[in-house]
């Protein structure tokens, strides 16, 4: 008796099926539309960086910002070197105890602030209570002259050991020679000179000259 023989090959499995319907639809023209194909030739653009945001400028920098324009005269043998950054204007002069500066900015605060914070310049150990006594006293011996229609205080700040010691003539002591000329309500042109107290002394007829040669038109920077 024969027996018939069965074929070998066995039933497709699961994932067979699933393969050979990807590739009916392929045929079909039902392919994925992004999947990449032969001769295909594609191009792509990155995304550019985020750019770092622009710091703002600083204020003494940015434009419309309203500043006096000054003149003055310079004191005979002081040499002026202008506007600079926040300066209105820088002269220097000649005394013994060598080359000094004197500075013109605008700047805010009353003349009991700035006072008593200079004070704080050359004597930064003083107490709040002595610096309070010494800036009234200063202001009330404040030499006062005309600038213009305007009026100016000019102040002269020594250290605290010489000003009790009453050294007159110390050369090394530090000091600050001050002009103060009222803008408005909240600033003010200040001139300026710290150095050794000799050559304040010696410098303060030209600098109170200088202090009321200053005149000013307010303009748009």
């Amino acid at each position: 008796m024969l027996r018939r023989r069965h074929s070998a090959i066995g039933l497709p499995t699961r994932s067979a099926l699933a393969g050979l319907a990807a590739l009916v639809m392929a045929a079909g023209g039902c392919a994925d539309p992004a999947a990449i194909r032969p001769g295909d030739i594609r191009s792509y653009q990155a995304a550019k960086p985020a750019e770092p945001p622009t710091a703002e400028p600083p204020a003494a920098r940015v434009s419309g910002r309203v500043v006096p324009a000054i003149t003055y005269t310079p004191p005979a043998g002081w040499t002026d070197r202008g506007r600079s950054g926040m300066r209105l204007a820088t002269l220097l002069f000649d005394d013994p105890l060598g080359t000094q500066e004197v500075t013109i900015i605008r700047a805010a605060g009353s003349p009991e602030a700035n006072v008593a914070r200079w004070l704080g310049q050359i004597d930064p150990a003083a107490s709040a209570a002595a610096k309070a006594a010494r800036t009234s006293a200063a202001l009330d011996a404040a030499e006062r002259v005309p600038v213009g229609d305007s009026e100016g205080l000019i102040v002269l700040l020594e250290a605290a050991a010489q000003a009790d010691a009453k050294q007159a003539t110390t050369e090394s002591a530090d000091a600050i020679l001050a002009g103060m000329i009222p803008l408005d309500g909240s600033s003010a042109v200040f001139v300026k000179f710290q150095g050794p107290a000799a050559a304040a002394r010696r410098a303060r007829e030209s600098f109170t000259r200088l202090v009321s040669s200053i005149r000013w038109q307010d303009a748009a920077e």
